[in-house]
């Protein structure tokens, strides 16, 4: 055999560079295609995830308030020693803290989203103490107000045109929420926290005002879009379905 038909057939047992180019691009673009699908099944799960949560620490929230003929205070988040406990509350109610961390060890539930975030938690003041104020709430949830024409149906999430203000729940006993997949400004296990929700981000930037009365639930929109990024979630307990839970436990009456 000659060095010519050696050489030949060592040429013929491997690829070339150019088939291996195509080999590895073709592989890529697979893996692309699944990965897509993967990342939009984790995120669903951990949306769903949170769903659960929230809902779970809004059965827990009215539970304690059936108990205890009062709603906790926030966990102020300040010390990892008392991480999940509620703030104590005087003859007034919260006075201290009324918009904080859900106080989760309190209540016997995790108190965390599909994130690894701490829920936060917002309460009328007065409630921590009696409910003979639970009517008096000054706690609200706003749809949003944007000021955008090019989003579909005007305002995302709030079912009108134009840029009028709709407002799902006025005087409610208490709020709680996530800030999402983006985390901004959340309390992680263990006490450290995200940054801050740059100011662009109005509407997450209301929810994370510690001193507001106003909350924003709406749809999710990414940051491409001219309403902003958001994407919160959010549930929350109108002092009228409180009052109701209340009355049929014989907890609360009309004032005469």
């Amino acid at each position: 055999m000659t060095r010519t038909q050696q050489y030949g057939r060592t040429r013929q047992r491997g690829f070339t560079l150019v088939e291996l180019a195509l080999v590895v691009g073709i592989v890529a673009i697979l893996l692309g295609g699944l990965l897509i699908p993967i990342s939009r099944s984790i995120e669903q799960k951990a949306i769903a995830t949170t769903q659960t949560n929230l809902e779970l620490a809004q059965q827990a929230l009215l539970g304690y308030a059936l108990v205890n003929g009062s709603l906790p205070c926030p966990d102020p988040g300040t010390d990892p020693n008392t991480e999940g406990q509620a703030s104590s509350a005087d003859a007034s109610g919260c006075s201290t803290i009324s918009v904080g961390r859900l106080p989760w060890a309190t209540l016997g539930i995790q108190g965390v989203d599909g994130w690894g975030n701490r829920l936060d938690y917002a309460v009328y003041a007065p409630l921590g103490a009696s409910f003979s104020k639970v009517t008096d709430s000054d706690l609200e949830v706003w749809c949003t107000k944007l000021t955008t024409t090019t989003v579909p149906n005007g305002i995302p999430g709030c079912l009108t045109t134009g840029n009028a203000v709709v407002k799902p729940s006025l005087k409610t006993s208490f709020v709680v929420y996530s800030r999402g997949k983006n985390g901004s400004g959340a309390y992680r296990p263990g006490g450290s926290v995200n940054s801050a929700p740059k100011t662009a981000l109005i509407d997450e930037a209301q929810n994370h005002s510690a001193s507001g009365n106003i909350f924003i639930s709406r749809s999710q929109t990414d940051a491409k879009s001219t309403a902003g990024e958001f994407d919160d979630l959010m549930v929350w307990m109108p002092s009228t379905l409180l009052t109701a839970k209340l009355f049929a436990a014989g907890i609360w009456s009309p004032s005469p």
